[in-house]
């Protein structure tokens, strides 16, 4: 299953090519004429890359960032939750994206230790890329967490969740249904920590 997740960390030269054009055309801000481009992209992205990888999702964000421009809200809302936030250029993720696909995997096969490992690598390359209040980061925190709680250290697990329930509120803001999710999953977290072992 490994070999899969390594064959589809990549989008194909021919999404990529799609993906530099429709970034030109954006930052220049024709957005009409980067829509097509948009299109072209997340076809290929969703029938090269596999479903749950993040990869699958920046050109559909773009595309739907695209419509907001244009003040098409309702198309841009069936596109994409994620249209308001920073668009992320995918040139620069491979390698992050890269171990996050890897960290799934590992915690798929039950492997704790690998997924931690490789997940604790694509955070810090996206703090880099994006610095440490960006939601993309703070969905990877999300992952180390849950690769803590997989590994019993449920202090640990919890100290990160309420590093990415910081996050998501600065960029959602602290009614958002993500922020209140973010709150459970935290709230669970607690009491896994509270709970004697062996009852959970």
């Amino acid at each position: 299953m490994i070999n899969v997740v390594l064959g589809a960390s990549a989008q194909s030269l021919m999404s990529n090519f799609y993906f530099n054009k429709r970034v030109d055309l954006y930052g220049q801000g024709k957005y009409e004429g980067a829509i097509p481009y948009f299109e072209k992209s997340d076809e290929l992205d969703k029938a090269e890359l596999i479903e749950g990888y993040m990869r699958r999702e920046y050109s559909v964000i773009w595309l739907a960032s695209c419509y907001y421009k244009l003040g098409n809200v309702e198309k841009t809302e069936k596109l994409s939750p994620f249209y308001r936030l920073p668009r992320v250029d995918q040139r620069v993720t491979v390698e992050s994206d890269r171990y996050g696909a890897w960290a799934q995997q590992k915690l798929f096969e039950g492997d704790y230790d690998a997924a931690l490992e490789y997940v604790l690598k694509g955070a810090e390359l996206e703090k880099q890329y994006f610095g440490k209040n960006n939601l993309w980061y703070g969905n990877s925190l999300n992952m180390v967490s849950l690769c803590y709680s997989y590994l019993d250290d449920n202090q640990k697990a919890e100290s990160v969740l309420l590093k990415s329930l910081r996050i998501i509120g600065l960029n959602w803001g602290t009614e958002s249904e993500f922020y209140i999710r973010a709150q459970l999953e935290l709230a669970t977290e607690y009491q896994r920590d509270q709970t004697p072992a062996g009852v959970f």
